[in-house]
Formats: structure tokens, sequence, C-alpha cells
């Protein structure tokens, strides 16, 4: 029967053969892209919701573990301090030092200023007054020397100058190792 249809006419009608097929064929495809498409929205809307649930869980996570440094932070502090107090706890206070320093002054030598400086080997204290004579002043910085709770005695040279009313400054090593009370 195609023979008997002139050339012309034959041409319009594969071409309007061939454009039919491709348009059942778009069409097929496009209707099987809708069918995907429908059967995929569920797990895309499942998919979509477990994403937001697990950015909002990370972004929980992250300010707890910011809240959980902040905190590791202050006790860690808490800790060091609480250590510093078992230590000062177990040392001997100031007060006692001050009566030892008192008594092996006497009375010829007055103190005027008793300060003290926490170091981690023990402390320093800085005692400033005057002595009546040079003796009096070389008898106080030997004694102080002869004591067991003091480490170390510095008495400055220019304070033994004058015979008499000498004024004299003196820097006191304690030991963290001297724990009993003088």
């Amino acid at each position: 029967m195609i023979n008997l249809i002139p050339p012309s006419a034959r041409k319009s009608i594969v071409r309007e053969y061939w454009v039919r097929v491709i348009t059942v064929w778009l069409l097929l495809f496009g209707t099987g892209c809708f069918i995907v498409a429908v059967l995929l929205l569920p797990t895309f809307m499942l998919i979509h919701g477990q994403v937001t649930t697990l950015g909002e869980q990370m972004s929980d996570t992250a300010g707890m573990a910011t809240t959980f440094d902040s905190s590791a932070a202050q006790l860690q502090a808490a800790s060091e301090q609480a250590e510093l107090l078992m230590q000062v706890a177990s040392t001997t206070s100031f007060s006692a030092y001050a009566a030892v320093i008192e008594r092996l002054a006497g009375t010829d030598v007055k103190l005027q200023t008793i300060s003290f400086t926490h170091t981690p080997t023990g402390g320093t204290f800085k005692l400033s007054g005057v002595a009546d004579t040079r003796q009096t002043l070389a008898s106080f910085r030997d004694a102080l020397e002869a004591d067991a709770y003091f480490r170390e005695v510095v008495l400055p040279i220019s304070a033994l100058i004058k015979d008499k009313d000498l004024i004299f400054s003196i820097d006191l090593s304690v030991s963290s190792s001297s724990q009993t009370t003088p």
C-alpha cells in the first residue's frame, strides 16, 4: 500500500509517524518520571526530616560540648584551689612564725614590719626594724640562722655600718617542709 502513495505524501506520512512515535515515548517517559516522583516523595520527606533532626541534635551537642568544656575548666580551677587549701591547711601559720621571730628578736631589736610572701617552695618573710647595737643585730641574725624553721637569712652588710640604732631589713626564707608548729 505504501507503493501506491506518491513520494511527496509518503514523506509527510513518515514524518507524522515519527512525530507520533516520539510524542508517545515522551509521554510515557514523563508519566514514568511523575510516578517515580510520587513514589519517592515520602522517602524524600523522611530523609529531609531526619537531616533536620540530626542538624538540631548536632547544634545541641555542640552547645553541650561548650558547656562541658567550661565546666571542665571550672572544675580544674576548683581542684587546684582545693589542693592549695589542703597544702595551706597543713602548713604552719603566719602568726606562729611571727611569734618565733618576735621571741628571737628579744627586747634589744624592735621589729616595725613583718611581711610574708608565699612561694611554691615555702615562703619569704621581710623583716624591718631598728636594733640598739650592731652586736644585738648580729645576734638576732645568728639566732634566726640557728632556728630550724628558717632556711636562709639575708642581712645586707650595709645594715651593720653604724654602731647604735641600726635600721635593718632582713629577708628570711621559710621551707615548706617545716610543717610542724614552731
